[in-house]
């Protein structure tokens, strides 16, 4: 019960993150997104925050969260993704 409703709060907070992203307001997403991860923590909101992270010209907390999101990730998975982040992070 308690975990359904923290799932609740994150997927909310994700929604709100994800209307913020999708207008360009990058700095609004990533406050909707921490609040989503101290609910439920979830690779894709990782992912969400490596991009807004990225946006706002934060390399290094994009490279964290991008770090995150893989290590969260399925292995059968996590190789094709990392290839994807690789090309899209300047070195």
């Amino acid at each position: 019960r308690v975990a359904t409703q923290k799932k609740k709060v994150a997927l909310a907070a994700e929604k709100e993150g994800d209307k913020a992203k999708d207008v360009g307001d990058c700095r609004t997403a990533i406050f909707h997104y921490h609040d989503a991860l101290k609910a439920a923590g979830s690779a894709r909101v990782y992912k969400k925050l490596g991009y807004c992270y990225k946006q706002t010209s934060k390399p290094n907390q994009s490279r964290k969260y991008y770090k995150l999101y893989l290590k969260a990730l399925p292995l059968n998975v996590r190789a094709e993704e990392e290839s994807i982040i690789k090309a899209i992070m300047p070195k």
